[in-house]
């Protein structure tokens, strides 16, 4: 924190840092294959643009970013892998109306948990939210709208943003749905910018499988073959019903398996 290595329970923020005042502030995380790093350098990049979007003003590198991850991973017992969470804060000043010109930073290195395997085999259902994520391009840590489901279906694994019908991402993951062949997810000037995602789309275009970008709509889910969310973590996960619509048979499908072993198999390339 701020520099300083400490145990999680001694790292504390001022009650005047923006952070805590007015949820200011920006995060990403890194996770961890063999104990490397995955997609580092992107993750970090984006984390630095995400901060640049809400006007805080950065005082690392990415370079000196990727030693404190590199030296945090390396300080974690055992050889299990690894979650690295790195959060930038708005600090304590906000001056002219719009910059936060001295940002506080902390990262949290956990042992890495896995989801459940059956969420795989019996894919997952998501709950379809009549509205867009907050600034999707900046990694806020104000996911308020995705805690929207847990008093009307906390059993859905998410929520699934649909502005005015359209779908665009869900709370915490990229959406894709698979249609007459085709891979359609939303272009990227109105998701959040996936990491997961964006390699994604390239081992989809490497391995000329038709991709389609454009916002699907929430009406014509009843149609699509299979649909699935990405992520770091959850890397390629099934969905097979978004509130009450049955995507498919009700299964995960050929298609998505297909995916997420050619997902799976691309990783070395963009390990650090």
């Amino acid at each position: 924190m701020d520099g300083n290595f400490l145990p999680f329970d001694r790292a504390a923020l001022p009650l005047s840092d923006h952070i805590i005042l007015r949820g200011i502030g920006v995060f990403d995380l890194v996770r961890t294959y063999g104990r490397r790093p995955m997609m580092m350098t992107y993750h970090l990049e984006r984390l630095l643009k995400s901060a640049s979007a809400l006007g805080i003003e950065n005082k690392l590198g990415v370079e000196a970013m990727k030693s404190i991850v590199r030296e945090g991973i390396g300080r974690m017992d055992g050889d299990g892998e690894v979650l690295v969470n790195f959060y930038i804060t708005g600090g304590d000043n906000f001056v002219d109306g719009c910059r936060f010109p001295d940002p506080r930073y902390f990262v949290s290195f956990q042992d890495l948990v896995l989801p459940d395997k059956e969420l795989y085999v019996k894919g997952v259902r998501l709950f379809p939210l009549d509205r867009a994520r907050l600034m999707p391009s900046a990694k806020s840590i104000d996911y308020s709208a995705a805690l929207a489901k847990n008093s009307v279906d906390p059993g859905a694994l998410e929520v699934l943003y649909c502005p005015g019908g359209g779908i665009t991402e869900a709370g915490h993951s990229s959406f894709f749905m698979i249609k007459d062949g085709k891979v359609v997810t939303a272009p990227d000037d109105v998701v959040l910018a996936g990491t997961t995602r964006s390699l994604l789309l390239q081992i989809l275009t490497e391995n000329e499988i038709d991709l389609e970008l454009r916002v699907p709509s929430l009406e014509e889910l009843s149609e699509a073959q299979e649909a699935f969310i990405t992520g770091s973590v959850k890397e390629i996960m099934p969905v097979v019903q978004v509130g009450d619509i049955t995507v498919g048979d009700g299964d995960p499908g050929e298609v998505t398996g297909r995916i997420r072993k050619l997902y799976r198999e691309n990783i070395p390339r963009w390990l650090e």
